[in-house]
């Protein structure tokens, strides 16, 4: 069994090889049934269970395991974050290096289906073509919080058009508009819908903007429309001026405002943010 717990020792960054990127996706697909999720979004892996299956290896089991701790302590130090909200506070370095340990030790393959020696974060996913709604419908679509995804030929299936086997597409940034002041371009934003992003979500550097000056709002996308997606602005200045620095559907690093899709899902979206 797996305890959830905000700190879970999850330092991967060791001599171990690197799961190899089928086992992975292998392993997230068959384990499905023998993983909760609490309501802070801490896994339980029920190992004992699961190897009463046949179609269940050990390995697998080692796999989701290791999964949750990662997943307990990345979400532990975002819990961490949502006390603080002083724009001159530091970014979560707890965080950065709870998601550095996951993407650059045993799961360094988790986003990258290509050469088994390139990591995670230099993984290029512009040659995923962003697929549409009914792709995404037709593949399962997305799933319960406590669902599990089943396995297509021994890999998971596609969660909201994506996994970390053929991770979304890294939309193009765009410059929009132009504002004489600040104020002026963060009320243009909450006229249109977006909310500043709480600091958990954009404390990294990965997460493309900084605390109060990082708005969205969620998006439709990939045939799922319960915030798994968000649109994202960025205020930023130029010259005397500021513009909106807008990027989008990408997957929503506000992991606590939308129900999880799949037990996976907030380390893919970790680990999607930092590759990108």
């Amino acid at each position: 069994m797996v305890t959830p717990m905000p700190h879970a020792n999850a330092d991967a960054r060791d001599s171990t090889d690197p799961y190899a990127a089928s086992d992975i996706y292998r392993a997230l697909g068959v384990m499905g049934p023998f993983v909760t999720m609490d309501d802070d979004l801490y896994l339980t892996v029920n190992g004992t269970a699961a190897l009463l299956d046949p179609g269940i290896s050990a390995l697998h089991v080692t796999i989701a395991h290791d999964y949750a701790l990662h997943n307990n302590a990345m979400i532990g130090a975002m819990h961490g974050s949502l006390g603080r909200v002083n724009e001159l506070e530091p970014g979560n370095s707890e965080l950065a290096a709870a998601v550095e340990d996951f993407v650059g030790g045993k799961f360094r393959n988790f986003i990258n289906r290509g050469d088994p020696d390139q990591s995670a974060m230099s993984v290029v996913t512009a040659s995923h073509p962003i697929r549409s709604g009914h792709d995404a419908a037709r593949a399962g679509g997305p799933f319960g919080m406590y669902g599990h995804v089943p396995a297509y030929h021994g890999l998971p299936g596609t969660v909201c058009g994506g996994s970390g086997d053929d991770p979304h597409k890294e939309p193009p940034e765009r410059p929009v508009g132009s504002f004489l002041t600040k104020a002026a371009a963060i009320l243009d934003l909450l006229d249109a819908g977006y909310h500043k992003v709480p600091l958990y979500a954009t404390g990294l550097q990965q997460f493309g903007g900084n605390y109060g000056n990082d708005y969205a709002k969620t998006a439709s996308a990939y045939g799922c429309n319960s915030g798994e997606f968000r649109d994202q602005v960025v205020i930023k200045p130029s010259g005397s001026t500021y513009y909106h620095n807008t990027q989008g559907p990408e997957p929503n690093p506000e992991v606590f405002s939308y129900p999880m899709p799949v037990w996976w899902w907030a380390g893919y979206v970790l680990a999607w943010h930092w590759a990108n």
